[in-house]
């Protein structure tokens, strides 16, 4: 799931199971969330309005410039970085938006971190030095 969630003005959250979150935004709601990487925020029903800091430029802290979103009923952003994100309605009838997880990695990941270890070994293998089968005194 997310990180962590605060809503304000009447944002009322409903949790659909662990890994989804459903949160219905009154008219002049705003919820904050913190994402990881990978997670995605999708606008279910009106448009949305994502306002985040880049997370590339977080050395510069409040002055770093807001960017702000507009996502579309149907339309989703994922998240490149780990970043917090102030979410509103964009119009007066409010929106519902859901919060999806980031996906934990596949067998593809796994199988690639595999082979870059059984590659690691052999290189290691390969370098050490050889020794005689047999000494002779």
């Amino acid at each position: 799931m997310h990180d962590s969630s605060r809503s304000e003005n009447g944002a009322l959250p409903v949790y659909a199971d662990r890994d989804r979150e459903t949160i219905a935004l009154a008219r002049g709601a705003l919820h904050l969330v913190e994402l990881r990487r990978g997670a995605a925020i999708v606008a279910v029903e009106g448009d949305l309005l994502l306002r985040y800091r880049d997370p590339g430029l977080a050395a510069l802290g409040q002055i770093a410039p807001e960017q702000t979103l507009h996502l579309h009923e149907g339309e989703r952003h994922i998240a490149r970085e780990r970043t917090g994100y102030a979410v509103s309605a964009a119009h007066a009838a409010g929106a519902r938006l859901l919060v999806q997880a980031s996906q934990p990695p596949g067998l593809i990941a796994w199988i690639a971190f595999a082979a870059r270890r059984l590659s690691r070994a052999g290189a290691w293998l390969h370098a050490r030095p050889q020794r005689s089968e047999a000494r002779r005194f």
